[in-house]
């Protein structure tokens, strides 16, 4: 027994090493290359925030205003590196070997999660699920917090399992599983979504026994609103809410995008919420292995091998499925902890399309953590009912299959080369632009990070200021007050905002980036109210 336990957590440590040294390689490659390929911008808000954290000017992007528009626990983590490390570049590769061994280490949980329901086999296939989807790696290579969170997320269901199979909610455990939901909402927001679902289910298992729930919870909440209490203590204190900016901006940006304003009817909520989990049901196709399919399904386009490779496989795994739904359906109300993952899946699922109007790869991450312990789990229930050796045969095949699909996805739609431009753009502030002079960006990070120069965040992901003064239509006012003489950016992102503010009247023209859609504008005369030309 204990050899074969010891073979079991060999190939374990193999498969993450393995994944650990190819992700290791991948972002070890120059700037311009990880910023066209993997990296986004936003990563860079949280760079910045924590370089100024380390210096003494608070949680601030732009070294001017406080903001509350990240999630604490990345930053708190990365800090000592930024107090050893000065170097940009060497700080942006600190920060993606951390979050891709937060990332690999994640698969520790899942196969241990997986291993309480299957026997070892399967739960490897759930762990290699994780670790080589090229979703997976492409959500710890783009330099957010999503890898700590989806870390965080699965050590929480590990212990909280455990105590459902053991039957063991004492106070130190259930202190221990009030610490760890905490701490997922310190690692990202939506781990409330976790909170929810595990007091759910906390109301469940005692239902018949109202003092024993009042027993388990208590621990519980007391410990998740001690570790929770500075920050919110803090944005109390300092913004008069809990809403972040960056979730606030985010919102009222979506909603305007779509419909051109931020008040909706309960028609609109249905019609456009109904769009948006359709498009969710493409996002999370797409991360789990069906490369364009979101496009193509979801708009009725069928043209492309991939795709029509990708519903054979799916559309066999359903028919197995649905042929045993039954016994599936009997196992899932009979097992709580596997209706646990399920209702995560629901909440996380539903909250995105319907309250947010986002449907970006980084939000169905905890999703496609679930779908990694659910694959391993669906496996052996199908193996138990069609008892023949050959399914391990097509076990290989699918994952090969699915991870070949996302690679041709990323690879062929994931193209972020607009983001060299802004690189390009942060350089040619730091050579021309002076310290003393204040820059406004929409598209900020990658700008505030690598120029050096003081620049102002004007889409309010992490800047409440600016997102009031475009909400009450008077951002002309806020660029004044600001005293923002310079603006930096694509030529639409400026001109996209301009239509509802009027504020380029000001500013004119005076550079093109190396002749790219990055364009500079100075405040005309040194003084607002001049003629656009």
């Amino acid at each position: 027994m204990k050899v074969h336990i010891k073979k079991e957590n060999m190939l374990l440590l193999v498969l993450i090493l393995v994944s650990l040294s190819i992700r290791l390689a991948i972002s070890s490659v120059g700037v311009p290359t990880a910023l066209s390929k993997f990296a986004d911008d936003d990563a860079f808000y949280y760079l910045k925030i924590t370089e100024n954290f380390v210096g003494g000017k608070g949680f601030s992007f732009d070294g001017l205003v406080q903001t509350n528009g990240f999630h604490p626990l990345y930053i708190l983590i990365s800090s000592p590196f930024f107090l050893i490390f000065k170097d940009l570049i060497a700080r942006y590769h600190l920060s993606l070997i951390l979050l891709n061994i937060f990332s690999v280490a994640t698969a520790i949980f899942i196969y241990k999660l997986t291993r309480l329901f299957v026997t070892p086999i399967f739960a490897l296939l759930s762990t290699t699920f994780w670790l080589y989807n090229p979703f997976t790696s492409f959500l710890a290579l783009n330099g957010e917090e999503i890898a700590i969170a989806g870390f965080f997320i699965a050590a929480t269901l590990y212990y909280f399992v455990n105590l459902i199979k053991y039957k063991r909610f004492d106070v130190k455990s259930c202190s221990i599983l009030g610490m760890l939901l905490a701490l997922t909402v310190l690692a990202r927001s939506d781990g409330i979504l976790l909170f929810i679902a595990v007091i759910l289910m906390i109301v469940l298992l005692n239902r018949k026994s109202f003092p024993m729930f009042i027993k388990t919870v208590t621990p519980i909440l007391t410990m998740f609103i001690l570790i929770l209490l500075p920050w919110v203590i803090w944005n109390l204190n300092t913004f008069g809410t809990i809403a972040q900016d960056s979730a606030v901006a985010q919102k009222y940006l979506n909603h305007i995008t779509i419909i051109g304003t931020d008040s909706l009817t309960v028609l609109q909520c249905m019609k456009y919420g109904s769009y948006n989990i359709l498009a969710a049901i493409g996002k999370i196709i797409l991360i789990v292995g069906g490369g364009n399919i979101s496009n193509k399904v979801i708009h009725g386009i069928l043209n492309h091998f991939h795709t029509a490779l990708f519903l054979v496989v799916v559309v066999t795994l359903m028919i197995l499925l649905l042929a045993n739904i039954k016994e599936l359906w009997k196992g899932i109300c009979n097992n709580s902890s596997i209706a646990l993952l399920f209702t995560i899946y629901i909440l996380f699922f539903l909250y995105y399309p319907i309250i947010l109007w986002g449907n970006w790869y980084r939000y169905y991450a905890p999703i496609l953590l679930i779908t990694s312990i659910l694959f391993g789990i669906l496996l052996s229930f199908l193996h138990k009912r069609f008892k023949f050796k050959q399914l391990y045969v097509l076990d290989a095949i699918i994952i090969i299959l699915l991870f070949v699909f996302s690679s041709y996805y990323i690879i062929r739609n994931l193209d972020r080369s607009w983001q060299k431009e802004y690189y390009a753009g942060a350089i040619w502030l730091r050579n021309n632009i002076s310290s003393t002079e204040i820059i406004g960006a929409f598209n900020s990070g990658i700008f505030g990070y690598f120029s050096g120069r003081t620049v102002v965040n004007l889409d309010g992901k992490v800047n409440g200021e600016a997102l009031r003064a475009i909400k009450n239509k008077s951002f002309n006012e806020y660029l004044r007050r600001k005293n923002i003489t310079v603006l930096i950016d694509q030529q639409s992102s400026l001109s996209l905002y301009d239509a509802q503010s009027a504020y380029l009247s000001n500013y004119s023209f005076r550079y093109r980036v190396n002749n790219s859609s990055i364009v500079v504008m100075k405040l005309k005369d040194g003084k607002f109210g001049g003629v656009w030309k």
